[in-house]
């Protein structure tokens, strides 16, 4: 399972990096300059295989690093209550947010259905978690 996994997610492009049995997978998706310095927008996600479950816990974030300074401060507070299942306005409402600073194509939708699709497919169950895996 996670070897297949290895290849579907370097197959996606960005970087994977496995350690014991969690993969971390990270993903530039767009870089932009600023008033003193650069900025990037990764996306990252984490996939904790528990074999004796035949379970993958999926975890994903999208954030913003770099250097320099913007033009506008604002900020925004969200609460979540979920039950399990996939959690989609975190990372689309951040991409939203980020989207006017950023352009770039990722369908964050696509990519959680391509794991989904793989994990089924060898008899396990993929679980979404908020606070990584």
């Amino acid at each position: 399972m996670i070897q297949d996994l290895l290849t579907h997610l370097a197959a996606q492009g960005g970087e994977v990096a496995p350690r014991g049995h969690v993969l971390h997978y990270t993903r530039t998706l767009a870089e932009r300059k600023t008033l003193l310095g650069t900025k990037k927008l990764v996306y990252k996600a984490q996939l904790r295989v528990d074999e004796q479950a035949r379970t993958v816990i999926f975890s994903e974030t999208l954030v913003e690093k770099g250097f320099g300074v913007d033009a506008g401060v604002g900020g925004k507070v969200e609460v979540v209550r979920t039950r399990g299942g996939p959690r989609s306005g975190r990372v689309e409402e951040q991409a939203l947010l980020l989207g006017k600073k950023y352009s770039y194509q990722f369908d964050f939708a696509s990519f959680r259905k391509g794991l989904a699709a793989l994990v089924q497919a060898h008899g396990y169950h993929l679980e979404f978690s908020l606070t990584g895996s």
